[in-house]
């Protein structure tokens, strides 16, 4: 097949959840099939941008521009949240819109064809809201949907007047999303909760399948046993044993992981302390925020690494790693990664949805502070239920979440759905059908 791949994240090298699933996304289609990439980012050093090319026949860049930032123009920070409310689409996403962005997969589908357009996120996705865009099937890749996001941020923040702005960009995100997903001819989701939300969303007849997030099983896997080293090195990296104890990994400039540390260190630190004087608590993650950074200041027991450059040593030398995640959707990439390198996790219900672990079994799961604290204390304190947790979470990514399988599936459903198999060309009198039905959505919007 022919695929232009529209993504919104520079996939290599994949430390972060984007870059992680366009990174064996890539991977995966560019086996069988010729993938022209398309990135919305600055194009990158050469070091980073090699491996890329050497997967993709093409590698174009149209990076977000700059659009409106009432913050930076307005002074009284009332009024520029005020105008930030009011503005649809809402601001995050106008930066991905342009013409060059048009232009340039316009070009590609003319002189390479395409048996698909492929975008990653409504990021990406709203490409496919230009009346300009050339007629091919299109497949939309979400990583999660924004109603279920916003409906847990908008229940998590207090009365207060900021209520009104998170309900605002709820509505607008929702309406947003859903113009969106009409205009797919197949939808991936990666849990059956966002596939059931859905459904219900996209054109009559549009296929709605489950591509799961996974994990690089080869890649992490625990260095415990492994003759002569692990990870290509020959022993844990210098200083990762101080890390023993507790250990949260993320991008600590994503709103969840934010908010779920606020929440763990205001609710559920404490609790672990009086249970566990000697515990100690590493979080991993580039750009900390300086409330973090004031917060390791004065506890001796936290550590705030910042960004590294392997996280696998530190996930070796924790006893538990902890997801204690309040907002989102999709499913949690460091999840699955403390999972295949055998690392016990304690999650919040939130942390672990879209997942098939079982509570007690594959992890444990802490819906209050006081729960995911004895939790905690139990792992620490339980050598065989750390053994048991770091055994049965291992077999299950290894069964259920390996990125190949996962993306032959993904290309099966692809090839099920492509013009040659379904008798529909780019020309013909399907896509006028879906052009005119283009027409009637926007004039109902």
């Amino acid at each position: 097949m022919r695929i232009i791949y529209v993504a919104p994240f520079f996939p290599y090298p994949p430390h972060n959840g984007g870059s992680i699933r366009v990174w064996h996304t890539l991977r995966g289609l560019a086996v069988r099939n010729d993938v022209h990439l398309v990135v919305q980012a600055e194009r990158p050093p050469d070091e980073h941008a090699t491996p890329v090319q050497a997967l993709a026949r093409s590698l174009t860049f149209a990076p977000p521009h700059e659009g409106l930032r009432p913050d930076r123009h307005i002074a009284a920070p009332r009024l520029a949240t005020a105008v930030d409310a009011l503005q649809y689409p809402p601001i995050w996403l106008q930066r991905y819109r342009s013409r060059e962005l048009t232009e340039r997969v316009g070009a590609l589908i003319e002189t390479h064809g395409a048996d698909w357009l492929l975008c990653d996120t409504q990021l990406s996705g709203q490409l496919a809201l230009s009346p300009r865009l050339p007629m091919v099937r299109r497949a939309l890749c979400l990583y999660d949907l924004y109603d279920v996001y916003f409906q847990a941020k908008t229940a998590a923040t207090p009365w207060r007047p900021y209520k009104l702005k998170v309900t605002l960009d709820w509505f607008k995100a929702r309406h947003y999303e859903r113009r969106i997903l009409r205009r797919f001819d197949l939808v991936s989701v990666v849990s059956a909760r966002e596939q059931r939300l859905a459904l219900p969303h996209v054109r009559p007849m549009t296929p709605v399948v489950l591509t799961p997030n996974g994990v690089d099983t080869e890649y992490f896997q625990s260095y415990r046993g492994v003759e002569g080293g692990a990870w290509g090195i020959p022993g844990p990296i210098e200083g990762a044993a101080d890390a023993a104890g507790v250990l949260f990994v993320g991008n600590l400039a994503y709103e969840p992981n934010d908010d779920g540390l606020r929440y763990f260190l205001g609710a559920i630190w404490p609790l672990v302390r009086a249970r566990t004087p000697d515990v100690r608590f590493t979080i991993v993650g580039k750009d900390p925020p300086a409330w973090l950074r004031a917060a390791a200041g004065r506890d001796d027991a936290l550590t705030v690494t910042g960004a590294v450059d392997d996280v696998r040593p530190y996930y070796h030398s924790a006893r538990v790693a902890v997801v204690p995640l309040r907002l989102g959707a999709g499913t949690k990439l460091k999840v699955l990664e403390a999972l295949a390198m055998g690392v016990p996790v304690v999650t919040t219900p939130e942390g672990c949805a879209g997942i098939d672990a079982r509570d007690g079994r594959h992890l444990l799961v802490g819906a209050t502070p006081e729960q995911f604290a004895r939790h905690i204390a139990a792992i620490l304190g339980d050598r065989a239920l750390g053994a048991r947790l770091r055994a049965a979470g291992r077999d299950l990514v290894e069964r259920r979440y390996g990125w190949p399988a996962i993306m032959a599936a993904f290309e099966r459903a692809l090839r099920e759905e492509a013009p040659a198999q379904r008798g529909v060309t780019g020309s013909g009198a399907a896509p006028r059908r879906r052009e005119e039905h283009e027409e009637h959505e926007d004039a109902c919007s």
